[in-house]
């Protein structure tokens, strides 16, 4: 230990690591990593010399930065899953977004290590030294010599080799010399372009252009690129022109239901893929191909959580002889994607498994269901067109139905049942609008002052003679006013008013449902 009590540093293959996935992070990323704002204090921060020391974990896999703001808070980095991760012990820390003094730890160590990084004015130079021998202490700068690149037919022939290792969840990629990979302490007589790549599993994922991609995108001649999976090695072929899609494919053969995240590559499916990052390797063709987005899985990825990963939901339309499963559709959007290990990208379900459920959508979102929507039937495409709005001889219906027994068993209960009826055709209301009176009848999500009798008598009463109102503004104003009868105490309305504002407005809303017929 040293004077202040911090343990110094050695070398170690974790503490090689995580120095070198900051400086595998380029310094324009720190740019995305928060808003604006943030990014301004934590350079503020940084200028201040508010980072007072670095600590070491005993076994060094964790590097704690002590920040200076209200108190002395803590920044502690590590490797997670392959990537750089950060936390803070500070009342804003958010994880979807880097607060001030994590930044400021960033800004800081970029500069212990790459000094010609984010300058600052003279007279600083003994807090550096300072920061310096806590941050590195006896562990060596990384020594290589750096190649020029060789190109052409002497790179054909060259012993390294870029490699995606899918023995690891997620794949990681690897920088190999004759068959052998490089560490993560950074090797020596590495060529110059592929120095951006080693330990590139750890760049900060959704922070800045993945470097790979960056690679591949600045060098028409790039080193050979392999995909290892299991006991196959196969060489991959940069394709960079080839458009690729995310979609979700129903197939309905032979009585089963097969859901697929599937990618086009300039229209046609790919039959075998694996995902890696901002790619897409297509295993069959031999291509590593780049996928902008996983927006097209978003139906995928609901499907399979309500049919694999949720229990049923069970519907009492006893006319119409079936229980029920609602699947609303994901709201997902923009360019998120998937970093976590499970790869599955299809499942399998009988015709009777999937005829109850409810695949309900919203219309504002049935533009995007219609194009990352592929049907198929006995494997010939379908077309997907974009459905009208309801017709108007569309109809809602509420039934009371009197008390039911089996022999033995009687009932005493009566229930109130919702339908939909399009001409001679009758089926249930989505299940996500009219599963809210269940939750009301058993007090679930509310308080106790909202679940007396004479309370949820009113609010059923209220939300039935509303359903008619599509209008938001008149909608509130009317509930407003119904509540404000019975003089509820100000916690109470205000509890019931927002209760069934939600909850009439997914009613008003205009769904659409993909069935099979």
């Amino acid at each position: 230990m040293s004077e202040q009590g911090i343990v110094p540093p050695r070398p170690t293959p974790e503490s090689f690591a995580l120095l070198a996935a900051f400086r595998a992070i380029s310094a324009n990323a720190v740019y995305t990593m928060a808003p604006k704002a943030a990014v301004l204090k934590g350079y503020d921060y940084y200028q201040e010399q508010r980072l007072q020391h670095y600590v070491w974990s005993q076994d060094r896999t964790t590097l704690t930065a002590q920040v200076e703001g209200t108190r002395l808070y803590e920044v502690v980095f590590s490797i997670v899953d392959g990537f750089l991760s950060a936390s803070c012990d500070c009342p804003a820390w958010d994880p979807s977004w880097l607060c001030k003094h994590v930044l400021c730890a960033y800004f800081t160590t970029k500069h212990v290590l790459s000094p010609q990084l984010f300058r600052l004015p003279g007279g600083h130079h003994s807090e550096l030294l300072g920061l310096q021998a806590e941050l590195l202490g006896n562990i060596p700068e990384p020594v290589r010599t750096v190649k020029p690149a060789p190109t052409g037919a002497a790179r054909k022939e060259s012993a390294y080799e870029i490699v995606i290792d899918t023995s690891h969840l997620p794949p990681q990629l690897l920088i190999q010399k004759h068959g052998v990979p490089l560490s993560g302490e950074w090797g020596s007589d590495i060529p110059s372009d592929l120095v951006p790549l080693l330990n590139v599993s750890r760049h900060m994922s959704g922070f800045g252009e993945d470097p790979l991609l960056h690679y591949l995108r600045v060098h028409d001649s790039p080193y050979p690129i392999l995909l290892v999976a299991g006991d196959e090695s196969i060489p991959l072929h940069w394709s960079q022109s080839v458009k690729c899609r995310s979609k979700t494919e129903i197939d309905l053969a032979g009585g089963q239901i097969r859901v697929r995240a599937v990618c086009l590559a300039d229209e046609i499916p790919l039959e075998r893929i694996v995902r890696f990052r901002t790619f897409v390797a297509d295993v069959n063709g031999g291509r590593l191909l780049y996928l902008k987005d996983e927006q097209g899985w978003a139906l995928f990825r609901s499907l399979r959580q309500r049919f694999k990963g949720g229990e049923p939901f069970v519907d009492p339309y006893a006319d119409l002889e079936e229980g029920a499963r609602a699947v609303p559709s994901s709201d997902e959007s923009g360019y998120g994607r998937s970093q976590g290990a499970d790869e599955d990208t299809e499942f399998t379900l009988s015709l009777e498994e999937f005829q109850p459920a409810q695949i309900d959508v919203t219309y504002k979102q049935i533009n995007r269901i219609v194009r990352d929507l592929r049907l198929k039937v006995e494997g010939q495409n379908l077309p997907v067109h974009r459905p009208e709005l309801p017709l108007a001889d569309d109809a809602h219906a509420l039934i009371l139905n009197p008390p039911t027994g089996t022999e033995g068993h009687s009932s005493t209960s009566w229930t109130l049942q919702a339908q939909c009826r399009r001409g001679d055709f009758r089926f249930a209301p989505s299940l996500a609008t009219f599963g809210c009176l269940s939750a009301l009848g058993q007090g679930l999500t509310l308080s106790g002052a909202l679940r007396t009798s004479k309370r949820k008598t009113l609010m059923y009463e209220t939300f039935f003679s509303l359903l008619s109102v599509r209008e938001a503004k008149a909608r509130d104003q009317r509930i407003k006013m119904a509540l404000g009868l019975d003089g509820w105490p100000r916690a109470v309305s205000d509890e019931a008013a927002q209760w069934l504002s939600l909850h009439l407005s997914g009613y008003a809303r205009t769904v659409v449902r993909l069935q099979v017929h």
